[in-house]
């Protein structure tokens, strides 16, 4: 998956932008593997993630909220962690030229027994549930203007997928 995601944030930037981006932020990094595959790429690669999991690569640096809310970013990820985060106020002041999103989309609400047998569905832990024209109607409300459009992750998931989103 996490090369997935680096060649569809590598398509899509150099298409935008005619470049590579210099740096990545991952918000909610997990095991790393996302950043280490960009910084095998020449990259720099920093995240941020609440769970404080060590990476033990040189290469890869590890920031604080602050830092993330403070620097200026040349593109910011947030692969499934999004709708984690209990208030997403914070989106609006995030410091990025591009933001990278995907979250699971939910096409049903939670009158349909379909959330409920949700596999991925645990109480308490997906905060936010969004749908395409949500996730649009949100972002834009904080500055951001949809780019791109991919159904990369969740294609394999068999749900739709990933948008970059500009600062406008």
């Amino acid at each position: 998956m996490s090369f997935l995601r680096y060649g569809y944030l590598i398509s899509v930037f150099t298409a935008l932008r005619n470049e590579l981006p210099s740096e990545v932020l991952d918000v909610g990094f997990g095991n790393g593997d996302f950043l280490r595959v960009c910084a095998n790429a020449g990259i720099r690669a920093f995240g941020y993630d609440i769970s404080g999991y060590p990476l033990n690569d040189e290469r890869i640096s590890v920031v604080d909220w602050e830092s993330v809310m403070n620097c200026r970013w040349s593109v910011i990820t947030f692969f499934d962690s999004l709708e984690h985060i209990q208030n997403l106020d914070f989106v609006q002041n995030l410091q990025a030229e591009f933001l990278v999103i995907s979250v699971p989309w939910c096409h049903w609400s939670i009158d349909d027994q379909e959330f409920w047998r949700w596999k991925h569905r645990r109480p308490h832990e997906h905060l936010h549930h969004f749908g395409a024209d949500s996730m649009n109607r949100f972002m834009e409300k904080r500055g951001f203007k949809r780019q791109a459009w991919s159904n990369i992750e969740d294609g394999i998931r068999g749900q739709l997928g990933a948008m970059p989103f500009r600062n406008s």
